[in-house]
C-alpha cells in the first residue's frame, strides 16, 4: 500500500486522520495491482509477505514524525533493492497510526534497520519463506494430499466468485457439494438470484444490513461440507476436532487424510493430537541466495501467468546509502 497519512500531529490520532494529497508510492513498492493478482492466482488470501517492521510500541516525537516518515518511505524508494510493503493500520482502538513494513531481501532489511532504528523495531522473519517461495513461483502449490488446509477448502462445498459488481455488499457464491446447496437455497435462497457462469450454478445477493446472527456468509462458514474446531484438551489430552458435514466428506477424509486423524463411532467427527502441520520443503538454492543478496534473480518454474508482470530482478549492483 502507499503513504497516504500526513503524520505531521504525530501518530496520536484520536480519529483525526489527515491523508496526502494523493497516494504516494515508491521504486519496487508492491502495489495493489499485484496483490489483486496474487489473490486471482492462489484463489486464496496472500501470504508470505509478514512485515519485518513495526512502529508498535515506538515514541514517534509529533515535531519530527511527518519528515522521519517521508525520509524511511524515500529511504526504501531510492536504496530497495528488492520488493518491499509500506501499511498504515489504525491501532489502540484508533487512538494511533502505526507503520508496518515488509522488505524482501536480507540485505535489504539490514541496511534500513541500520538507518531507521530510531523509527522502526526490527524483528527478523524467517517462517514465511515456505509462503514466499511458492508465491514467487519457485515451489509448487501444496497439494491437498500434503496440506490439511488445502484439501479443506477444497472439500468445504462452496467457492466465493468476485462480486464487485455487486457493490459494497455484494456476495456471490457457488457450490461444489449438492447437500450444502441445497441447504442454503432452503434457508437463504429466497434473497438470491441465481446465475449460470462458467465456473457453475450461482447464488448473487446482497449481505447489507445483515450482520453475524442473520449473514449467509456467516451461515456458511459455520455450515461448511468440512469445519475445522479450535483445538482443547479432552480425557483423552489435547486434540483438534473436524467436523465432516456430510458421508461423502467424511469418506473422503478418512481415505486422504485417515492416517492423521481417527473418528467417531458416528463417522462424522475427526480428531487428532494436533492440527497436521505443513510439509517442510527445501528452498532452492538459487532463491536463498536472491533473499540473501548474493544472486540479483533466480529462477521461477511454477509462476502463475498472472504475475509475471510483476516480476522483479534486484540490479546486477545494488545502490546503497
Amino acid at each position: 500500500m502507499p503513504r497516504v497519512i500526513d503524520f505531521t500531529q504525530g501518530n496520536e490520532t484520536d480519529w483525526n486522520e489527515v491523508r496526502l494529497p494523493s497516494p504516494v508510492y515508491g521504486e519496487r513498492e508492491i502495489r495493489m495491482e499485484e496483490f489483486d493478482a496474487l489473490v486471482k492466482a492462489f484463489d486464496a488470501p496472500v501470504s508470505g509477505f509478514n512485515p519485518q517492521f513495526s512502529t508498535y510500541g515506538k515514541g514517534v516525537a509529533t515535531e519530527a514524525s511527518a519528515a522521519d516518515f517521508d525520509a524511511a518511505h524515500a529511504w526504501l524508494s531510492a536504496h530497495a533493492t528488492g520488493p518491499w510493503n509500506w501499511t498504515e493500520q489504525w491501532t489502540n482502538h484508533g487512538h494511533h497510526l502505526d507503520v508496518y513494513v515488509y522488505v524482501e531481501r536480507k540485505t535489504d532489511q539490514i541496511a534500513f534497520a541500520e538507518a531507521h532504528s530510531d523509527l522502526f523495531g526490527y524483528r527478523p522473519e524467517d517462517q514465511s519463506i515456505g509462503s514466499l517461495a511458492v508465491t514467487r513461483g519457485v515451489l509448487p502449490v501444496l497439494t491437498a494430499k500434503e496440506s490439511f488446509y488445502v484439501w479443506s477448502r477444497e472439500h468445504a462445498g462452496y467457492r466465493y466468485l468476485s462480486a464487485d459488481d455487486l457493490g459494497e455488499d455484494g456476495m456471490r457464491v457457488v457450490f461444489d457439494h449438492a447437500g450444502l446447496e441445497a441447504q442454503f437455497v432452503e434457508k437463504w435462497g429466497a434473497g438470491f438470484v441465481v446465475e449460470d457462469r462458467e465456473e457453475g450454478r450461482a447464488y448473487a445477493g446482497s449481505l447489507k444490513g445483515t450482520n453475524w446472527r442473520n449473514s449467509p456468509s456467516v451461515w456458511l462458514e459455520s455450515n461448511a461440507a468440512v469445519s475445522s474446531i479450535a483445538g482443547g484438551n479432552t480425557a483423552r489430552g489435547y486434540r483438534w476436532s473436524v467436523i465432516a458435514r456430510f458421508d461423502d466428506v467424511a469418506e473422503a477424509l478418512q481415505r486422504d487424510w485417515g492416517h492423521v486423524f481417527g473418528t467417531d463411532e458416528g463417522g462424522r467427527t475427526f480428531e487428532a493430537e494436533h492440527y497436521p502441520s505443513t510439509p517442510t520443503r527445501e528452498i532452492p538454492d538459487d532463491f536463498l541466495a536472491y533473499i540473501e543478496g548474493r544472486a540479483h534473480t533466480y529462477e521461477a518454474p511454477y509462476l502463475h501467468e498472472l504475475l509475471k508482470p510483476f516480476r522483479a530482478e534486484a540490479p546486477s549492483s545494488s545502490p546503497r546509502p
